[in-house]
């Protein structure tokens, strides 16, 4: 895994969850100890609290190609999930808009040139003539990231952006 030679603040929610749940069982299981793992897990819990309102580590582990949503989606409740996709959509479009005004609020994807010759010389084609929309909007590819199978354990994720710049929106500068 990435994250024993490089520490990914991605790992950080999790990793701090597994923390609290693994003190609630030493809990129970070593009850002599409950006073001193109790003022722990106060201070504990609030910073992982703490760590959901910011929705700094979302971010982080949204843009992990790893994670995308699938540990919020499994630890935190759906309105929860539902809010924090909507804010880094929501930072995502102001991002986009500020770095690239000319494409707001789509971003053209490469055309498919299909019957090119014909079209120049105006001939006929067997291919049929549709409106050509190929742009998508910073939605689309959210959901088509977010869509998507999560790269396999171990994966980097600056190259993963690195490689994915013209697969998605969410990578480009």
């Amino acid at each position: 895994m990435l994250g024993e030679t490089l520490p990914l603040l991605s790992c950080a929610v999790p990793t701090f969850k597994v923390v609290i749940v693994q003190w609630e069982h030493l809990k129970i299981s070593a009850p002599y100890y409950a006073l001193f793992i109790d003022i722990g897990l106060v201070f504990a819990k609030g910073y992982y609290d703490h760590m959901r309102r910011t929705h700094a580590h979302a971010i982080v582990m949204f843009i992990d190609p790893t994670i995308h949503f699938t540990w919020m989606e499994m630890n935190w409740k759906q309105n929860e999930v539902t809010r924090v996709k909507g804010h880094i959509l929501e930072l995502i479009e102001k991002y986009h808009m500020v770095s690239n005004p000319e494409h707001f609020p789509a971003v053209p994807c490469p055309a498919i040139p299909t019957g090119y010759l014909a079209s120049q010389y105006g001939l006929l084609t067997l291919y049929p003539q549709h409106p050509q929309t190929n742009t998508q909007t910073i939605s689309q590819e959210f959901i088509l990231y977010v869509m998507a199978s999560c790269s396999p354990e171990g994966t980097d994720p600056l190259s993963f952006w690195a490689v994915s710049q013209l697969d998605y929106i969410l990578g480009q500068q």
